[in-house]
């Protein structure tokens, strides 16, 4: 995809994000933050469709969930402790708001702790004030997709390639013999 649209699916996605209900919001931005992470974790492993749909699509692959991104982002060194932190509290936000069928709302206590422990988010809320918990958990998740975009684009001549394959009759590597004895050995 071209980075102009890259760029319109980017504005596009704050733009809805922003003006969504609470449960809505909560479920985009992990949503967005998870095929974030999927697409910093494929600009980095090897180019291989078949085995890359392996890894991350279908019941029971190793990186189908969130967690499983979140954790091997960090794994890899792609993101700090401080993100890794925010990840997982983006991600028990989305947890309360996805699996509790009514009532959720950012200020219900639960949502409102975790939303208070984000840390994306001061980068720039000492510059507007304080924060309410959905205008933390939205900063903070635009924070983080900033930073995963950016480390993504950081990559790009990091992919791992897949290794040659042995060849027979290759010369194995051998200890140099030992010194006859009563020789020197030479240093």
């Amino acid at each position: 995809m071209a980075d102009s649209a890259k760029r319109e699916q980017w504005k596009e996605f704050l733009d809805e994000f922003q003006t969504e209900s609470d449960r809505s919001c909560a479920v985009l931005g992990a949503a967005f933050l998870d095929e974030q992470l999927r697409s910093l974790l494929e600009a980095f492993i090897v180019d291989d469709p078949k085995r890359i749909a392996e890894l991350f699509d279908g019941v029971g692959a190793p990186l189908s969930s969130f967690s499983a991104k979140i954790q091997m982002a960090y794994a890899l060194g792609f993101v700090s402790p401080s993100e890794l932190r925010d990840l997982e509290l983006i991600r028990k936000v989305r947890n309360e708001f996805a699996h509790d069928l009514h009532g959720v709302i950012f200020a219900t206590p639960s949502v409102a702790s975790r939303c208070a422990e984000l840390t994306g988010c001061n980068v720039v809320a000492g510059s507007i004030g304080g924060l309410g918990p959905r205008s933390r958990f939205t900063v903070s998740v635009a924070m983080l997709a900033n930073w995963v975009a950016l480390r993504r684009l950081g990559i790009r001549d990091a992919r791992r390639q897949v290794q040659g394959e042995v060849k027979v009759g290759w010369p194995i590597a051998t200890e140099p013999e030992a010194p006859a004895q009563g020789t020197p050995a030479a240093n």
